[in-house]
């Protein structure tokens, strides 16, 4: 497998670092929380060091950076796979916003972003991340890498996310990975990445697919679940 991309070692809320012990997939509260973790940090840095710090860097390794997960890890690509609605090879086409919450459409406390992906037969999926308050989903587009193949394991957001929340979408088409591990990336520079999970130190499953080499496919594992 060729070269990963630095591991996320953002801070949520007052801890320094998360840990990944095994509890909850990927859901609505999750995001809240860290949509409330990340209006937490902007708040802060509004105050005396917001000068010094400057706003939200923009580059690949800076927005996975800028948050992390608190997950069940599945512990091969075929446990993924039994945990999915949709395996699919997609094209990461579109980057846009996603969901946010706020007292009003004009006052935002979090946001999210859609990284939009697109198949062969013209299907979209819309999947949601979190996204730092102080960036810009245009130079987030400039950064993340459209126009590369991925394989995608992903469960739907069902959840019922009325009231404060805004810029939801109308037809359902709205998911999220199953885990952090259900984003294998064909990074055009990287090779064969999982943006949300890397780091050198632990592989994102404990066994790899049977043959598995640097090949985007060997991850498809499951295809078509629905």
């Amino acid at each position: 497998m060729k070269s990963r991309s630095a591991p996320a070692t953002a801070a949520l809320g007052p801890n320094p670092t998360v840990q990944r012990p095994a509890s909850r997939h990927i859901h609505v509260r999750l995001l809240q929380y860290l949509a409330f973790a990340i209006a937490a940090l902007i708040a802060v840095a509004c105050g005396s060091n917001a000068e010094s710090e400057g706003a939200f860097s923009y580059s690949y390794d800076s927005y996975f950076q800028s948050f992390a997960f608190d997950y069940n890890p599945a512990t091969t690509a075929e446990d993924l796979a039994k945990r999915s609605t949709v395996v699919v090879e997609a094209t990461l086409v579109d980057v846009k916003n996603g969901r946010f919450f706020g007292a009003s459409e004009t006052e935002p406390e979090g946001v999210t972003l859609n990284l939009v992906f697109g198949t062969d037969d013209k299907t979209r999926y819309y999947v949601q991340l979190p996204r730092p308050m102080d960036s810009d989903v245009t130079q987030l587009r400039s950064v993340l890498p459209i126009g590369s193949q991925s394989v995608i394991y992903l469960q739907p957001n069902n959840d019922p996310l009325e009231g404060v929340w805004h810029n939801t979408r109308s037809d359902g088409n709205e998911w999220y990975f199953t885990t952090p591990q259900g984003w294998i990336l064909d990074h055009s520079e990287r090779g064969i990445v999982f943006p949300l999970v890397d780091n050198e130190l632990e592989p994102p499953f404990r066994e790899a697919p049977t043959g598995a080499s640097d090949s985007l496919k060997d991850w498809l594992v499951g295809e078509g679940r629905v």
